[in-house]
């Protein structure tokens, strides 16, 4: 099993998402941009032990596209990545589509960077808010 796909639509920021990840302590970490068939080859080739994905990469899709995405690969273990205004009220969609976690940038960065730990050491994490979200 390889390292770290993290998916993100900013092309332009491939290396400093990449320089990122390494810089807090992920391994072995390849970044695309690629969507469906060929996101799946990749990960077919890969076979990440981790798959990070941006929550606005397929936009409004994103958690749907992830429930197929596990359909596919049942073992994938992914973790969504909110660095943008993705509206909070939908985040939970994530969680019940089958990603074991969701990082969410405006929770702080303190708690952010924690959240990336946890998921570094292959546990689940669910940022508080999203977490008080999927539980009410």
């Amino acid at each position: 099993m390889a390292g770290v796909l993290a998916v993100t639509g900013a092309m332009e920021l491939h290396a400093e998402f990449k320089a990122w990840l390494e810089k807090m302590g992920f391994e072995d970490v390849l970044v695309t941009g690629k969507k469906n068939d060929a996101l799946n080859t990749v990960i077919c080739d890969r076979k990440p032990r981790l798959v990070i994905i941006d929550s606005w990469f397929y936009r409004d899709g994103t958690p749907r596209r992830i429930g197929e995405l596990l359909k596919l690969f049942p073992e994938l273990n992914i973790a969504v990545v909110s660095l943008h205004d993705f509206p909070l009220s939908n985040a939970p969609w994530f969680i019940w589509e089958g990603a074991r976690s969701y990082l969410h940038l405006w929770e702080g960065y303190g708690e952010f960077k924690r959240g990336f730990g946890i998921v570094r050491k292959g546990k689940a994490y669910i940022a508080p808010k999203v977490q008080s979200l999927t539980d009410g």
